[in-house]
């Protein structure tokens, strides 16, 4: 039921409307007064206002601009035998719908059903804009660059974020097209996509998309097909995945740091078994064998003096033997690390790389206590030592520094020398190749126990390395 409020105030003129409109779709309520009037409105629920332009006290442009404040959505048609041309033209500008004279009352009708058409439009208008205006909202409110191409590939609609990406204004992407900025969507593959997208109403694939300035943004896209009013778009959602990629490549590239570092220890281990075993076989093993002849001759001998000098040349080799073992032993895993501490093995490492290598060391130590875990202690002291011989080999100098310091609950570990240097890419080496297996070994234990490694170096200016371990407190 379609519910009208009528505006007059002669009864014959309002019986005539009322037959004149005729159909049972019509509620027709009759009001004279402006009281009446402004009540009607209150109570709400009307469709269509019809009013005459004079009434006693009140007239038909009061009554036009209240619906205008309080019912702005409803339609007001006057009716009336007085209106002439120039006040029809105000009414309409001041939002009339439409205006019928009384002495040509059989176009009401029409003119009825034209504004109750119209208003319905306009509010299906007025949903449709509110619906994009949420949408809008919502998708300026996303992280994802949104854009709405047609089957043209034509933006039509963009969002904040697909402005600040691709460092361009709303009002230029809506000149663009997709292949404009999609690298991997030429205007060439664009019909046979948009028929993809039709047929399976949602896609999801990766792309590049290309800023205002030529920087390629790597993009994840996800299409929804849509149609609306009789016009398809699809709907696009680009994720950036930069960081991403990044962290893929990143994690492809410490695979390959760890593949290599497995490689480097396996090659590493094989190096200190052949080291070891010349070593056995060069030093021990020649005196084994000397001292077992020296032991036959000496029991075949039937002179004593002779059988007294052979005993007395294999026990001088055995002695030799034990200590090449023990020298062995003691350069794998001295016992003065456990014993006395990482502070000690330093000290005695120190002397042991001036007798083997010449080098010669100034070990600095702060004297306060270090509480180190027995595998950080270890670690440490290989590290150190592994620097030492770095030094030895590659650095052209004779003298080094080692520096021993509490720092909060850190333990810093310098080795320093003023050698050769070297020069290496911005940050510590990522691979064997970069910095030569020693410091890369050197650098992957002590991360891998919580540690740190600082490296300073120039060509002409020495090396300076930091283990920086955390200490057992």
């Amino acid at each position: 039921m379609i519910r009208i409020l009528h505006l007059e105030d002669d009864a014959a003129d309002a019986e005539l409307v009322a037959a004149t409109l005729g159909s049972t779709d019509y509620e027709v309520t009759r009001v004279q007064t402006e009281a009446q009037f402004c009540s009607a409105l209150r109570g709400g629920g009307i469709d269509l206002v019809l009013g005459d332009f004079r009434l006693p006290g009140f007239d038909g442009m009061e009554a036009l601009q209240l619906v205008r404040r309080s019912a702005p959505e409803v339609p007001f048609v006057f009716v009336s035998g007085v209106l002439g041309e120039e006040a029809a033209i105000e009414a309409l500008t001041r939002g009339a719908t439409d205006y019928i004279p009384k002495q040509r009352l059989s176009s009401l009708p029409a003119a009825v059903r034209r504004a109750l058409h119209e208003a319905d439009n306009a509010r299906e208008r007025r949903k449709a804009e509110q619906r994009l205006a949420l949408m809008s909202f919502a998708l300026d409110s996303v992280h994802e660059a949104a854009f709405m191409p047609d089957e043209s590939g034509r933006f039509l609609y963009v969002n904040q974020e697909a402005c600040l990406s691709l460092g361009h204004s709303a009002d230029e992407l809506t000149q663009l097209r997709v292949w404009d900025v999609n690298l991997d969507v030429p205007m060439t593959l664009w019909r046979e996509r948009w028929r993809e997208l039709k047929t399976t109403r949602s896609l999801t694939m990766p792309g590049r998309h290309r800023t205002r300035l030529g920087r390629v943004i790597p993009v994840e896209l996800y299409i929804k097909y849509i149609e609306y009013e009789d016009r398809a778009y699809a709907l696009t959602l680009a994720r950036d995945v930069t960081e991403r990629r990044q962290q893929e490549e990143e994690a492809a590239r410490r695979q390959q740091e760890l593949a290599s570092l497995a490689i480097e220890v396996s090659l590493a281990e094989e190096r200190e078994r052949r080291r070891i075993a010349a070593q056995l076989h060069d030093e021990v093993g020649q005196n084994m064998l000397l001292a077992k002849m020296k032991l036959a001759l000496a029991e075949s001998a039937s002179n004593e003096e002779i059988r007294a000098q052979e005993l007395a040349e294999a026990v001088r080799l055995l002695d030799q033997s034990i200590r090449g073992v023990r020298s062995l032993t003691v350069e794998l895993v001295p016992p003065v690390l456990a014993g006395a501490g990482l502070e000690a093995a330093l000290e005695w490492l120190a002397r042991r790389m001036e007798v083997n290598y010449g080098l010669k060391i100034d070990l600095v130590d702060d004297h306060r206590r270090k509480p180190l875990t027995d595998e950080l202690r270890s670690v440490v002291y290989q590290s150190v030592r592994e620097l030492l011989i770095n030094a030895a080999k590659h650095a052209g100098t004779k003298e080094v520094r080692i520096e021993l310091e509490r720092v909060g609950d850190q333990l810093n570990a310098v080795v320093e020398d003023h050698g050769v240097g070297f020069s290496f890419s911005e940050g510590l080496p990522a691979t064997p190749k970069e910095g030569g297996f020693g410091l890369f070994n050197v650098l992957q234990r002590i991360r891998h126990l919580g540690g740190e490694v600082e490296l300073v170096s120039a060509p002409g200016r020495g090396t300076r390395v930091t283990l920086c371990v955390p200490l057992q407190v």
